[in-house]
């Protein structure tokens, strides 16, 4: 006889059928989970390891911009002597390109070089120019220009499209008055004196009297001096001038500064200096057309120029500028120390808003 089941015991049959379906929708569910957090993962780990090699292939473009950076600022530095000299665009250009090269930089990546001059209020490079304006126009500097672009291949970016970038980078150096200047002789030269500012003329430095040679300043013979600067203080003994004599002043001297002037011939102790400054060094041929660069032996000196050179004893006299000058030769009999005078353009201290003198050392800078 068939018997019903009671109501409890449906109730149990419901439930477990019931609990077969739940388990089996979620261990549906809980794979499909799975499967999503994995797809996520996986695209995340993508997007990460593109950040990565992006940024891998940025830091070595920001690298090689950096270096051919260094590259243009060696040449636009090593070309705005040239040009502040007036020498011609074409020495500009090839002195600047063998400097860009020298510093890792090929000829193909070199973009341009431009002679030319730039304005100091208005932050305003002009150029590129075939020959540098005389007079300049008010508020300018000689400056070149010079544009490098490098191509940098991207290893890891070309995923996402990108094969290669190309940074461009810009350097402008120009040639400011200059207001300091280091390594000085201890001997001044006149600026009342009317010395041509044409490469070449002679100068001299140390003399039996002021009235003779070319810096006398028409002092007469009891002034008791000779054309030598006390620098370093009234006291200086005759190492401190000797040394000076052979290496230079140690410190800085700026347009500007007063300094004692040093009486007496002091013969002795000037041409053992010299003796021990210019020993084995050749002698240097000036030519005043062309132009003849600096010599590069210890010929080459800077002396400063002062206000006055008419006094009496010890006296100050205040710098007003520099001579750069090669030293020739000096004669012991008639006490003289003949130099000639030269341009150049290298100061420790750049003065923006001064105007570039004949005669007087000029400064480097970059400006851009």
């Amino acid at each position: 006889m068939h018997r019903e089941l009671s109501t409890p015991h449906r109730q149990i049959r419901r439930s477990a059928r019931s609990a077969g379906v739940l388990n089996a929708s979620t261990s549906k569910l809980a794979g499909d989970r799975r499967g999503g957090t994995l797809i996520l993962v996986t695209l995340s780990m993508v997007a990460l390891l593109g950040f990565a090699a992006l940024a891998i292939d940025v830091g070595n473009v920001y690298v090689q911009r950096a270096k051919i950076q260094e590259a243009a600022d060696a040449a636009a530095i090593a070309a705005i002597r040239s040009w502040a000299l007036a020498k011609p665009a074409s020495d500009v250009i090839n002195t600047a390109k063998a400097f860009a090269t020298t510093n890792g930089l090929a000829t193909s990546e070199i973009l341009s070089v431009d002679p030319g001059y730039w304005i100091s209020p208005t932050h305003t490079f002009v150029g590129p120019l075939a020959s540098l304006p005389t007079p300049l126009p008010a508020g300018a500097k000689p400056a070149v220009r010079v544009t490098a672009r490098k191509i940098v291949t991207l290893n890891f970016a070309s995923v996402v499209g990108l094969s290669a970038m190309r940074p461009r980078v810009e350097s402008i150096a120009a040639a400011f008055a200059a207001k300091t200047a280091l390594r000085l002789v201890p001997w001044a030269v006149c600026d009342q004196n009317v010395i041509s500012p044409v490469q070449c003329t002679p100068i001299t430095l140390k003399y039996t009297q002021l009235y003779d040679g070319t810096n006398s300043c028409g002092v007469d013979a009891g002034s008791a001096n000779f054309g030598a600067l006390s620098l370093g203080g009234n006291n200086l003994g005759a190492d401190a001038y000797k040394d000076q004599i052979i290496n230079g002043y140690s410190k800085p001297m700026h347009v500007g500064d007063c300094i004692a002037t040093k009486p007496g011939n002091m013969s002795g102790p000037t041409f053992d200096s010299l003796d021990k400054r210019l020993k084995d060094v050749p002698p240097y041929t000036c030519t005043a057309t062309p132009p003849s660069d600096p010599p590069d032996n210890p010929r080459l000196a800077i002396a400063p120029r002062v206000d006055s050179l008419n006094q009496n004893g010890r006296n100050v006299v205040c710098i007003t500028g520099f001579y750069v000058v090669v030293l020739d030769d000096y004669d012991r009999k008639t006490g003289y120390v003949n130099a000639r005078y030269l341009y150049d353009f290298e100061g420790t201290e750049g003065e923006p808003n001064g105007e570039l003198e004949a005669g007087r050392l000029s400064a480097i800078a970059l400006v851009k």
